[in-house]
């Protein structure tokens, strides 16, 4: 069982892992991961036990519909929720003012995954950015 994106709520600026979980188990339930275990990664056991962290931080359904598309597997480098929109202005910044820092650097001075700074700086759209000009 999955949970339908909710109409009309917008997911500019979500990286685009992000917005898969939404996919699956809701955008509340993934903001909530996002938020508690961004920038790490999480195990999803393949039984939903009601006593597990994840049940008690998103609810006993979207559990269920994670571990049904997820179960025994890790959600790898869950992105973090905070401030997702000017998250991608800083990095690029803090790459021009401080050309001396790592990805790392970056990516711990802006609480962000070093996934998400390489995709910044190697200069990849934004998932749902749309193109100033077509091909």
């Amino acid at each position: 069982m999955t949970i339908e994106q909710e109409p009309g709520r917008e997911y500019n600026g979500w990286p685009t892992s992000l917005v898969e979980l939404a996919s699956i188990i809701g955008r509340e339930a993934a903001l909530k991961i996002s938020t508690f275990y961004g920038g790490r990664c999480v195990y999803v056991p393949k039984n939903a036990i009601p006593e597990h962290p994840l049940a008690r931080l998103i609810g006993m359904d979207a559990f269920i519909s994670l571990v049904g598309n997820r179960g025994g597997m890790e959600l790898r480098d869950v992105p973090l929720a905070s401030s997702l929109a000017n998250k991608r202005r800083a990095i690029i910044a803090l790459f021009r003012n401080r050309p001396d820092l790592s990805g790392r650097a970056i990516a711990a001075t802006l609480r962000t995954t070093e996934r998400y700074v390489r995709r910044v700086l190697n200069g990849r759209p934004a998932p749902g950015q749309r193109k100033l000009f077509e091909d």
